[in-house]
């Protein structure tokens, strides 16, 4: 489903199990008519009122304006995984060792390239 601006104040308050008047008293000087007409994109809110819009709906003006979801605390962004620390040391040492083997073997590869054998000297 594509959703707009109007479709998410709808789609969160349904989620939160609130009326239009229900999420309209959580609103400073908001009706249920003005409710209405926001999810019908009659009209959008203030500023003021698009933030306490958000808080009253548990979200963000970003998923509001723009369908940005929230990132829940301690969870990390779309693409991104959470390490603990150690883990993360233990992973990095693995790919230092992992380098010098590869580097040394480039080195013995090389050694080997530029030095002649005992067959390619000229007589």
């Amino acid at each position: 489903m594509n959703e707009n601006f109007a479709s998410r104040i709808k789609k969160r308050r349904v989620d939160l199990g609130l009326t239009q008047d229900e999420l309209a008293q959580k609103i400073h000087n908001t009706s249920k008519q003005t409710i209405s007409n926001w999810e019908k994109g009659v009209s959008k809110p203030k500023y003021d009122e698009l933030v306490s819009l958000a808080a009253a709906l548990h979200t963000t003006v970003g998923y509001l304006v723009d369908g940005v979801q929230p990132v829940a605390q301690n969870e990390p962004p779309t693409g991104f995984l959470l390490v603990e620390k150690d883990e993360l040391i233990k992973m990095q040492r693995r790919m230092i060792e992992l380098q010098e083997q590869i580097i040394e073997k480039q080195a013995q590869q090389n050694q080997a390239i530029s030095t002649p054998s005992e067959n390619s000297v000229l007589r």
